[in-house]
């Protein structure tokens, strides 16, 4: 993760960070499994946000922003179809959003919360915990 501030401008901050994401999904339809994915994602985001002193050695922090990048789609189907193998699909692009809060302890760790939305191709919204070093 990288973050970059202009001191005069107290607060605020913008960064960037590269996210590994596995999605481990069963899709039902009509309340039956229909196939189970699991997915590789790699995502790019473009955050914005704002820290606040919390103590000597910690911040609190909220940011979001846009993201971009390449899921590598894996499913197998599941129920009457089973009988064929996996499928490796394609590389699909991942356009959503992002929101963080969390804390930051000392110059280099953050632990923090947030959600993914996406736009696009796959409905992929996922909640997700982390923790990140900034270099």
């Amino acid at each position: 993760m990288l973050e970059f501030s202009k001191p005069d401008i107290k607060y605020l901050f913008w960064g960037t960070q590269l996210n590994l994401t596995y999605l481990n999904t069963i899709t039902t339809y009509q309340n039956r499994s229909w196939s189970s994915e699991k997915d590789l994602c790699i995502e790019i985001p473009a955050l914005i946000g704002v820290k606040f002193p919390v103590g000597r050695n910690f911040q609190w922090f909220i940011k979001g922003g846009p993201t971009i990048g390449i899921i590598l789609n894996n499913y197998q189907p599941q129920g009457s179809d089973s009988w064929r193998n996996d499928y490796l699909g394609d590389l699909l692009p991942s356009v959503g959003g992002e929101l963080y809060t969390g804390l930051q302890a000392g110059k280099h760790f953050q632990l923090s919360a947030g959600h993914r939305w996406n736009i696009g191709y796959y409905d992929y919204d996922y909640t997700k915990i982390s923790l990140s070093y900034l270099f």
